[in-house]
């Protein structure tokens, strides 16, 4: 099979496609899981947590003084600076794929050949 074989070019495509997938949604699911864990007041001591926390920390960096979270009844506590992460992340993602898309669609295009008599 050649490169140029439209069999392998849609593989190499998917592949990609997936990739960019699973990569948001493991993204999303580590800010929900944050999200989660500060709600229900998780101990940030226990190994999983702190991990999670140190993870996710970096992914909200860019976000961390746009919102202030708010405490509820001295112990809930909501994270709006995670969740409009995982907005932002979501429609950056999205983004992504589309001009991936995009890309892929103009260059596999057949090309027309117009003959002039």
């Amino acid at each position: 099979m050649e490169l140029s074989d439209p069999v392998v070019a849609y593989r190499s495509e998917r592949v990609v496609l997936s990739f960019l997938d699973f990569a948001i949604v493991a993204v999303e699911l580590l800010l929900g899981l944050r999200v989660i864990l500060r709600f229900l007041g998780a101990n940030p001591a226990t190994g999983f947590v702190s991990w999670l926390y140190s993870i996710t920390e970096q992914l909200l960096s860019p976000f961390a003084a746009a919102f202030p979270a708010a405490v509820y009844d001295g112990m809930y506590v909501v994270e709006f600076s995670a969740i409009s992460a995982m907005i932002i992340y979501a429609c950056i993602g999205w983004f992504i794929m589309k001009i991936f898309m995009f890309f892929v669609s103009f260059v596999a295009r057949p090309k027309r050949r117009v003959f002039i008599t």
